[in-house]
């Protein structure tokens, strides 16, 4: 195991939010059915598909029953790849880390300071059950084609208080991946992991190049699943980001694990 130096957070003034995601995202309350899996896969290959007709202008998120009326379309897939190497490490980013202070709520706390006490407790579960991690700031040239089992990183919601944002996790993943396979198989786990933990309703969005997160796609190795994960606002989930940062960590460990304990199944012989 590796073990990390815990770094004091750097604070700045306060950045203009500028989330331009590019797909609304499809909120689905209270459960995440056992259709999940295909859902997410469908949508991730929908976003790449059409990133020739410039996705920014023209594609949208399809309802929930849109996706399941085209999910018999779908075939069964395997997330193993046999071909590609990689180091057994699981890298947790926690967003403007050591780069700026994200939101600024009113009353002072700061999306960077949420962002990294979650990132290091989850990084603290992992190890104790004896996963090797890295933590990563939000630029950091060990993130350079980074090649783990797994990269995921830790963002909050919006502070807006006037109108409120809507109650809800969000599992993010990038228009163009090369390893959907891979990154369904961990956005999936993911998503019904941490709603068990926290109980928040779930919404997933895919973002584009242009996105001041995107280069966490970019930056690791293509072979790398990377996914984001805002875990709740700001404003409107503040009893859960105050009071309740152990179970939203749990919720990012049980989801990991999760993944791992399925990609190590599909390899066995």
């Amino acid at each position: 195991m590796k073990p990390h130096k815990k770094r004091p957070v750097d604070t700045v003034q306060p950045e203009q939010d500028g989330n331009p995601e590019q797909i609304a995202p499809v909120q689905k309350p209270y459960r995440i059915t056992d259709g999940l899996q295909s859902v997410v896969w469908i949508a991730i290959v929908m976003a790449t598909l059409l990133t020739l007709w410039n996705p920014r202008k023209i594609l949208r998120t399809p309802t929930v029953a849109e996706l399941f009326q085209m999910e018999s379309q779908t075939g069964k897939f395997s997330i193993a790849d046999a071909t590609a190497e990689e180091n057994d490490e699981i890298g947790i980013l926690a967003g403007f880390w050591q780069d700026g202070s994200g939101d600024v709520c009113s009353d002072g706390l700061l999306e960077v300071d949420v962002n990294y006490d979650v990132a290091e407790r989850t990084i603290e579960k992992l190890e104790r059950e004896g996963y090797q991690t890295h933590l990563f700031p939000e630029f950091d040239l060990d993130l350079i084609n980074f090649n783990g089992q797994a990269l995921v990183a830790v963002y909050a919601g919006s502070c807006l208080e006037k109108p409120l944002p809507p109650s809800q996790f969000k599992v993010i993943t990038g228009i163009e991946i090369k390893n959907p396979d891979k990154v369904n198989a961990l956005a999936v786990c993911l998503a019904e992991n941490y709603q068990k933990a926290t109980q928040l309703p779930f919404a997933y969005a895919v973002i584009t190049a242009d996105h001041p997160q995107y280069h966490i796609f970019r930056d690791v190795d293509p072979n790398t699943p990377a996914v984001m994960i805002e875990v709740g606002s700001l404003s409107t989930n503040r009893d859960l980001i105050s009071k309740q940062r152990d179970a939203i960590a749990q919720g990012i460990y049980d989801g990991i694990v999760c993944y791992l304990e399925q990609i190590n199944a599909e390899l066995r012989p």
